[in-house]
């Protein structure tokens, strides 16, 4: 079990990233370093620590993960009173064919998105999110 996570920059906001891929949550960092506080973690029951832990203000989380899948992690999320924004992100290819409206509502995300993803689309999600500019 590993948590990485940089210093915060900028308005002070924290970002927890929840993904078993250890590159892509290197990829996460390098995006928002400067901008936000980025927490990590490859293992969602420790992602779900941290959220209780930090109360952030956006959690990024990816759907296909081998311990708990991320649907279950963003229900875990919303049912801990949490109010902070999250982007479900996932290399299924199903993701790019949803009706926006359909799994926004039954994954109680804010956002969903498909890796790979391109760098400046997932800046200006993430920003919009988190009610910054990146």
């Amino acid at each position: 079990m590993r948590v990485r996570g940089s210093e915060a920059d900028g308005d002070g906001k924290v970002v927890v990233c929840i993904d078993d891929n250890p590159a892509v949550l290197e990829a996460y960092e390098i995006l928002l370093k400067g901008h936000c506080r980025v927490v990590t973690a490859a293992l969602p029951q420790e992602g779900l620590r941290l959220v209780k832990e930090l109360q952030p203000d956006l959690v990024i989380v990816d759907l296909l993960m081998a311990e708990m899948p991320g649907e279950a992690v963003v229900r875990h999320i919303r049912a801990s009173g949490c109010s902070c924004k999250v982007l479900v992100v996932s290399a299924n290819p199903r993701v790019d064919h949803l009706d926006i409206s359909t799994p926004l509502d039954s994954l109680q995300a804010d956002w969903i998105l498909a890796k790979p993803f391109d760098m400046i689309q997932f800046l200006v999600v993430t920003s919009g999110l988190l009610g910054t500019s990146l």
